[in-house]
Order: C-alpha cells, then structure tokens, then sequence
C-alpha cells in the first residue's frame, strides 16, 4: 500500500488554513486571547479572556479587519463567553462545523489555533489522551472535557481545537498537568441554544457544603445545607439548615446534582432526595426566577 506523502500534507495545511479563517484575536481592557467563529452571529471564547464587567471587546480577524462586539453571555463555571458578531461586519466570518465529543477516541489527532503570546494564527498539533471526568487540579463544573497531548500558551484560551477534518471538538481553555484542556463543543452549544431562546432561570436560595455520607451503596458525596433563605423557593418547599441533600431529580451525588442546579427553570418544580435526623425524605420545590 502506497501512501501519498504530498497529498496528505496538502490536506493538512488546507485544514490548518480553513481554521485560522474561522479565528479571531480578542483584545480587552486586561490583555487578550483568541475567539472562534460559531456562527455568522457569534464568535466564543473563554470567560476568563473576557474581563468581568466587560460590555465589548476588541475584535480582528484573520485578513486584519477590526471590530467592536458586545458581549453576549458567560458561563463562568464552564469558563466560556458569547460575543456578538455586528451586523456591519465588513463580510460574513466563516463558521466551523462541530463534532460532539463522544466520538472522540484517544489517540486522534487534533490541531489547536491561536494567537499565543500575540502571534497571529499559530498552530500546534497534538493527540487525544481522555475526554472524560476532570482530574484534580481543573475546575469540577467541567464533569466532562478533552484532554490533549498539545503545546498551549497564554494566548491560546478561546481558541479553537478541531479534529483532522477541521471540526470543532472543544475551546482551548487551560493546561493541566502538561496536557491541553479543551471544553467540550457540546457545553458550547448549548450555551448559544440559550442565547437564542433563552429560559428564566430558576434559584432555589439554598447554600451549602460537599460532605461525605455513609449510604447503603457505600460512601457518597452529598450537599449539607448551611442556609435556606427566607422566603425563597427552598424554604416553601420545607428545607432547612442541616438538611442533606442526596438527589436531585433521581440524579445522586455532587456532579450529577450541580449539573441539574445549572438547569433549573423557573417555576419548573424539581424533586429533592434529603436526609434529616436519619430519615430519608422527598420534598419538592418550585424555583423562583433569578
């Protein structure tokens, strides 16, 4: 079997192009770093990139065209930003297509595209080692990420890591351990699906510590509530200071219950598995909009 040596280096560098298109850099107020093109509409990056109180940031593109987009909306636990793309653009940014993570298998090679320490369009190339869990060391909220076995820098974050076809798998975030942690495409999409159709959100007005419980099925992580506030959506429900709470909607331990708490809609009730003086209760609770 003959393998065209040529060809697939053509290939490689028509993705690596093709992706540098869909980048852009980010200037703000406190330094920078790279945004990826989701859409006409939208370019993502990472929250952290995006100062706090920052209403717009600094755009330009990969011809050199500059532009002013406001900010949209932020995950801060999944550490992504939505800005948006002006409709006076001087021409439509060209957009990656997406692949979802899942599919994603160790040992694939991906490519990651940035503007690292202010250099434009830079490329590293790298391959799969997990997509999974976090390990110690990165932020819990990401219960899933792809981890990659690629040089990163300060400058890289919000930028794009696609697979060899060019499709987007995740947004360059960190580095962990010597490996590139990227967050994964799904979290970025949903995060636009609530930019356009966005649902009030639920609070329950509930705070809490993670604690260790003794269960039948062995050791369990629960959250030992420190405060309910009053009059809120927790206290209606009947919840207080020293309650347990081991479920959340049929979905047990910490993970499982924070990424249910970053889904609640308001007036959407929601059931809780508690535990007060070692007896299991069910209460249900109804949040109330944020």
């Amino acid at each position: 079997m003959s393998i065209n040596v040529t060809a697939l280096l053509d290939d490689a560098n028509g993705v690596v192009e093709r992706v540098r298109r869909s980048t852009v850099s980010i200037r703000s107020r406190r330094g920078g770093g790279t945004g990826t093109v989701w859409s006409a509409d939208y370019v993502v990056t990472n929250n952290h990139v995006i100062p706090e109180g920052t209403e717009h940031a600094d755009l330009k593109t990969w011809d050199g065209a500059d532009f002013e987009a406001p900010v949209l909306a932020r995950d801060e636990e999944r550490d992504l930003a939505v800005l948006q793309v002006p409709s006076d653009a001087a021409r439509p940014l060209p957009a990656l297509e997406s692949r979802e993570t899942a599919s994603l298998r160790p040992g694939e090679l991906v490519i990651a595209v940035g503007h690292p320490w202010g250099e434009p369009g830079a490329t590293a190339t790298g391959i799969v080692t997990a997509v999974g869990a976090a390990p110690i060391g990165v932020p819990a909220h990401l219960e899933r990420a792809v981890y990659a076995d690629i040089q990163l820098a300060p400058g890289n974050s919000g930028g794009p890591l696609v697979d060899a076809r060019g499709r987007l798998v995740g947004i360059n975030a960190m580095i962990n351990g010597g490996l590139g942690v990227a967050v994964p495409s799904e979290y970025v999409a949903a995060l636009i699906s609530e930019v356009d159709s966005p649902v009030p959100r639920g609070v329950l007005g509930i705070a809490g510590d993670r604690v260790e419980v003794q269960t039948a099925e062995g050791t369990a992580h629960a959250l030992l509530l420190t405060s309910v506030g009053t009059a809120s959506a927790a206290e209606a429900a009947g919840l207080i200071p020293g309650d347990l709470l081991l479920g959340v909607d049929g979905q047990r331990g910490m993970r499982a219950m924070t990424r249910r708490f970053r889904t609640l809609e308001a007036g959407a009730a929601v059931e809780f598995e508690v535990l007060r003086a070692g007896a299991l209760r069910t209460l249900e609770a109804v949040p109330a909009a944020a």
